[in-house]
């Protein structure tokens, strides 16, 4: 019932309450946390940029910290798929990686991601990823199968997250501009 937020500069994570009231936790294993979202076993789950972690956070502010050399490698969007695992749009390796809560990581790759920044779990069971430096959206199956969609407006495309109008939306950086994607 709160909400929880991420503090790249100061290397914590936080919360904050209905009535203003705000708690930060720190840890050694938070180097640039940047995504933040809840997980499928019901603890938030952190990507730690600079230092190639993603991290566990249970309510009481414990943390738990996985890596997977080359894998992790630049994680800044995180969500929880469909398929009850955590999915990562790893920037500096530009692969999509998906782990278990238990740690265990699986990387995906393809010539299509290029910087992946933004990841959402979209509407039609398929995660959504934008790729930053080829101006892409990448669909994804929770198998690694990507398909690409490209558009002359899609301008530096960050932030992507499923609407409640059935859509994804997105936030471009050097347009600037909001951008609705359908499905297809």
């Amino acid at each position: 019932g709160l909400l929880w937020f991420t503090s790249y500069a100061s290397n914590r994570v936080g919360k904050i309450t209905t009535g203003g009231t705000i708690t930060m936790y720190s840890s050694a294993d938070f180097n640039g946390p940047i995504g933040i979202c809840s997980g499928p076993d019901g603890n938030l789950w952190v990507t730690s940029f600079t230092n190639d972690k993603i991290c566990k956070v249970t309510t009481a502010g414990v943390v738990t910290a996985y890596t997977s050399a080359g894998n992790i490698d630049g994680p800044q969007g995180i969500c929880s798929g469909p398929d009850g695992n955590l999915w990562t749009a790893n920037s500096a390796s530009s692969k999509v990686c998906k782990t278990t809560t238990a740690g265990v990581t699986t990387a995906y790759t393809d010539a299509n991601f290029s910087g992946p920044i933004g990841i959402c779990s979209g509407p039609d069971g398929l995660l959504w990823v934008t790729s930053y430096t080829n101006n892409k959206i990448c669909k994804v199956t929770t198998s690694g199968t990507v398909t690409a969609y490209t558009d002359v407006s899609l301008d530096g495309p960050l932030g992507i997250c499923s609407g409640p109008d059935g859509n994804l939306w997105a936030t471009g950086y050097l347009g600037p501009a909001i951008y609705k994607i359908t499905t297809s």
